[in-house]
């Protein structure tokens, strides 16, 4: 336990005494990890806009094309038939695929952000 202290005591008088949250946490995190957190917060947020879209399918009048996030509605689009009496189907299936696609997206992330915790772990308790 006073290893740990020491440590952290440590590591913040090297960092000076005008130590900021923001300045600890890059201390520990490089950009890369913010940009692995930052793809987690969008890719939860594209998993509720599908669940939405797939929540309200059955809705009449619902536009589900239009709740689409920009760059799926522009790839959906680009493969719609423009008079299709599948329309509704076609979103469905589409929706389907990229919240699979999403999921594991955000799994490999998950996994990315949990090994570097598990690291940080390691270090505070010296391996203990």
């Amino acid at each position: 336990m006073k290893k740990m202290l020491f440590s952290t005591l440590l590591i913040l008088n090297m960092l000076g005494s005008h130590t900021t949250a923001q300045t600890l946490e890059r201390f520990f995190y490089s950009d890369y990890y913010f940009a692995v957190e930052e793809g987690m917060h969008v890719g939860s947020q594209k998993q509720a806009i599908y669940s939405y879209i797939l929540a309200n399918a059955a809705s009449p009048g619902v536009d589900l094309v239009a709740l689409l996030p920009p760059e799926d509605r522009a790839r959906l689009l680009s493969r719609l038939p423009v008079n299709s009496d599948k329309q509704k189907e076609v979103v469905i299936e589409f929706v389907l695929s990229q919240m699979a696609r999403n999921n594991r997206h955000l799994s490999a992330l998950t996994t990315i952000w949990g090994n570097k915790a598990k690291t940080l772990k390691n270090v505070v308790t010296l391996g203990k």
